[in-house]
């Protein structure tokens, strides 16, 4: 760190490069990330993305993250990733509502695992925002089921049924 190598050069040097779809599981991943993450204090996650992009391709590193989700163990850096890929190519929270399917669920939408991933999107892409809307997920909602005394009662109603796992984004959004 003190020499202030690029992240780039640092993850070739650690043979990162060849690990392929073993990448999160390497012993020098963590290395590595904790490396970008000292160096890129603003957005690790911008820089790792980066730099993964550069070295395996668009393609390829959708690919390294999709099998990533599969591993407890490599999960959520492969969430944190496909993120930041996401970002990366200007996707909306509407856009990524309708890639997971979300649109196509009605209200049961609530039961979908992919909610977590959607309102984690959704802040997140907040918080890169000059002003940000802290209820822009409950605004979404809103208008999605038309008002608020509907999106109450539905948020209401799937408070109390604490279907895994999403009774805490449920709880948070109700609350």
């Amino acid at each position: 760190l003190n020499e202030g190598r690029p992240a780039d050069d640092v993850f070739k040097l650690l043979n990162l490069d060849k690990e392929g779809d073993r990448l999160f599981t390497s012993p020098m991943w963590n290395t590595w990330a904790n490396y970008v993450a000292r160096l890129e204090k603003g957005d690790p996650d911008k820089a790792i993305y980066s730099v993964l992009k550069a070295n395996f391709g668009k393609e390829n590193l959708k690919i390294i993250i999709d099998k990533a989700k599969g591993n407890v163990r490599t999960k959520m850096t492969a969430d944190n990733l496909q993120e930041e890929a996401w970002l990366s190519e200007g996707k909306t929270d509407d856009d990524i509502f309708k890639l997971l399917g979300l649109d196509r669920k009605g209200a049961e939408f609530f039961e979908s695992p992919m909610l977590s991933a959607w309102t984690s999107y959704v802040t997140g892409l907040e918080k890169i925002k000059e002003k940000s809307d802290e209820f822009l997920v409950i605004t979404y909602l809103e208008n999605r089921f038309g008002d608020k005394l509907n999106l109450a009662r539905i948020l209401s109603t799937e408070k109390h049924r604490h279907l895994e796992p999403t009774h805490a984004v449920v709880s948070g959004l109700h609350d």
